[in-house]
């Protein structure tokens, strides 16, 4: 929550109310991701779908999908390893379809909201450093177990899927690769969930 405050406070009076509906809004959609023998993290895009990196994943195993410590199994939707995404398909509450954001520049502020290192709603602000191919490079905080993540711009759209680190732990600060919106958008094209 201290990463919270500080940014709130970065910000005009009129826009603070604002913000903090934002990251609440991605914090409704962080959810656990889990197999026998790793952690990650997801995004719920809409109702009973959740997007999350395949890397993350086992394909072979059991896999839960949890918000705080309720954990229910889930079912492989769609996957593509070349990209990395994968979509599950686990009973959720009601809840708004992603907004997918349309454009992203160097510079714009954005922020993931994740669980790494089995730490729940984890909310990390930075700033768009670089845009290649169908990647976004942020300077949000790099932690193991972020991967799956969803990345956001402050008015709310998702801007990518965090997927890894530039760079090494300690040797400076490592950039924090996220699957761009655009590949997002043709992933879940012709799925349930395709009116993205």
């Amino acid at each position: 929550m201290k990463f919270l405050l500080a940014l709130l406070l970065l910000l005009p009076v009129g826009g603070q109310d604002i913000m903090r509906e934002v990251i609440l809004t991605a914090m409704s959609r962080n959810v656990w991701v889990e197999t026998d023998s790793q952690q990650g993290s997801g995004v719920i895009i809409s109702k009973n779908h959740v997007l999350t990196c395949f890397h993350a994943l086992e394909v072979d195993s059991a896999i839960k999908v949890g918000v705080g410590e309720n954990a229910v199994k889930a079912k492989i939707l769609k996957v593509d390893p070349e990209i990395d995404l994968c979509l599950l398909e686990v009973p959720t509450e009601d809840i708004t379809d992603v907004v997918l954001a349309e454009d992203a520049s160097i510079n714009d502020k954005v922020f993931y909201v994740g669980n790494p290192k089995a730490h729940y709603n984890v909310f990390s602000p930075g700033r768009i450093v670089w845009l290649h191919g169908h990647n976004v490079y942020t300077n949000t905080l790099g932690i193991g177990g972020a991967s799956g993540s969803g990345l956001y711009n402050t008015r709310g759209e998702l801007v990518g899927i965090t997927q890894t680190m530039e760079g090494k732990e300690g040797e400076g600060y490592p950039l924090v690769t996220h699957i761009n919106f655009n590949v997002v958008r043709y992933f879940l094209k012709g799925t349930e969930n395709g009116n993205q």
